[in-house]
């Protein structure tokens, strides 16, 4: 509840505030991350999301699953613990990172 009352003072503060709502989940936690952001959907209707801590797991966390389940845009992913390693969220760059590793893994 605390979060529609956000919404609704940040609307009363602004118009139409706020202009755009994120949600930021971590991408090890797998189907938990899942069905948080389904809650969280419903209850405000995210705009997008950020994925954090891509870099800790093997099999990209539950970014496949939360992009199909909430059919929302990834934003940016976490690919570490730096600035820097908040970067853009690019699906074919993803892929083929994905794609290179398992390749190289079976061939090398």
């Amino acid at each position: 509840m605390s979060l529609k009352k956000i919404v609704r003072i940040c609307d009363k503060a602004l118009p139409n505030a706020p202009h755009r709502k994120i949600l930021i989940l971590d991408g090890t936690q797998g189907s938990s991350a899942i069905n948080q952001a389904k809650a969280f959907h419903e209850m405000i209707s995210i705009d997008g999301i950020i994925i954090t801590k891509l870099d800790g797991t093997a099999k990209g966390g539950s970014l496949f699953g939360i992009a199909k389940a909430l059919q929302l845009p990834i934003l940016y992913v976490g690919v570490g613990e730096g600035r820097d390693d908040l970067i853009v969220f690019n699906a074919d760059d993803y892929i083929d990172t994905i794609l290179d590793s398992i390749f190289t893994n079976a061939n090398g």
